[in-house]
């Protein structure tokens, strides 16, 4: 291919991947800003769970927020808006990570660790867990703020990237790799597969005929959780391999690879609220809610709310649930009664999305 045609190939290429990126966009800026708005609004869905997943919810639209900057062709915003996007950006995509390996361990406490989990799990415990990912992430990005910085191309225009010093013998580019692949994403994914792996082991043990079919479920949807999160991130880094390790120039199909790659780190979080937020019964009810009446009817109940093991219905009559769903004490209304479920007779909820037991 000669060089005029590679060029102008590739631009048709740019050209659709920007419809890519802005339809990515729009569906997860939408999404989760109804994540945000049903967990503000309705009193009853600021539980435990709820606050990571309102906080992931808040990354998400931060992470997609820098699109119309990452979609530009030149960088024109001078090195001072360069160190904070830069930056910026890391500490969006660590928090997500940092985020959903929070949520694995709460799982993990609720479901195999439920007495621990009444001491532990608390709103204020989760709200300082947030405070502590954000400060975090903040301090592993320092790095690229320091580091972060423009030059002109070959082109006669502009780049904006991170320019990290070599290491005795190593290349810079490859410590940054190293770095960021280290802490912004093998570190968080070992604790979800591990976190996740215990829950299945929990649940595998669990033998009453209830269980077999939801135990099914459960094994599928936490797979589903795990595979997505690699889809969405693996290329990503395996880009960053490639540019960081092969000292080669960039062929078409590299290229090619990576406007995907880096797609599909961004589909992440449009896909998010689908799986933590509109795959869950409780959060399908107060999007129902918020559509039809807004936050006028936020203190009126739902028809059917399901909470610790029971349903309670308008009429105000208490009625066995057909799932279990463990919240620890601390998580009651008042007035709520109390149970504590007994493993051995899991059933658990049919919207069950990996994440959060206890919405109440």
């Amino acid at each position: 291919m000669e060089l005029i045609e590679y060029q102008m190939f590739l631009d048709e290429v740019w050209k659709i991947s920007v419809i890519a990126y802005w339809v990515v966009f729009g569906f997860g800026i939408i999404g989760n800003i109804l994540v945000l708005s049903v967990i503000l609004i309705f009193s009853k869905m600021k539980t435990v769970t709820n606050i990571y997943i309102f906080n992931l919810a808040l990354v998400d639209i931060l992470s997609l927020s820098t699109i119309p900057i990452f979609v530009r062709n030149q960088w024109t915003f001078g090195p001072t808006i360069c160190k904070v996007y830069t930056t910026a950006m890391t500490i969006f995509d660590f928090s997500g990570s940092f985020l959903v390996a929070a949520l694995s361990a709460d799982r993990y406490l609720a479901i195999c660790r439920p007495h621990t989990a009444n001491a532990c799990r608390t709103k204020a415990g989760a709200t300082l867990v947030n405070i502590l990912v954000w400060v975090m992430s903040a301090v592993f990005a320092m790095p690229l703020f320091v580091f972060a910085d423009t030059k002109h191309n070959k082109e006669g225009g502009t780049t904006c990237k991170v320019y990290w010093p070599d290491v005795d013998i190593i290349n810079g580019t490859k410590v940054q790799f190293i770095y960021l692949f280290t802490f912004g994403f093998l570190i968080p994914f070992a604790f979800i597969v591990t976190f996740y792996f215990l829950i299945l082991c929990k649940i595998r043990n669990l033998d009453s005929p209830k269980s077999r079919t939801r135990r099914r479920r459960v094994t599928f949807l936490v797979l589903t959780l795990i595979t997505v999160f690699m889809i969405c991130w693996l290329p990503y880094w395996v880009n960053h391999i490639i540019l960081a390790f092969v000292d080669a120039p960039i062929s078409l199909p590299i290229a090619i690879f990576s406007l995907v790659a880096a797609w599909l780190s961004f589909t992440n979080s449009a896909i998010n609220p689908l799986i933590y937020g509109f795959t869950n019964k409780n959060f399908q009810d107060h999007f129902l809610k918020l559509f039809k009446c807004g936050e006028e009817c936020k203190d009126q109940p739902l028809n059917r709310t399901q909470s610790a093991g029971f349903s309670y219905y308008g009429s105000g009559k208490t009625e066995p649930s057909h799932s279990f769903v463990f919240k620890p004490v601390s998580d009651l209304e008042p007035n709520e009664p109390s149970v504590v479920t007994q493993i051995s007779e899991l059933d658990l909820p049919k919207d069950f999305e990996g994440k959060s037991f206890e919405n109440k």
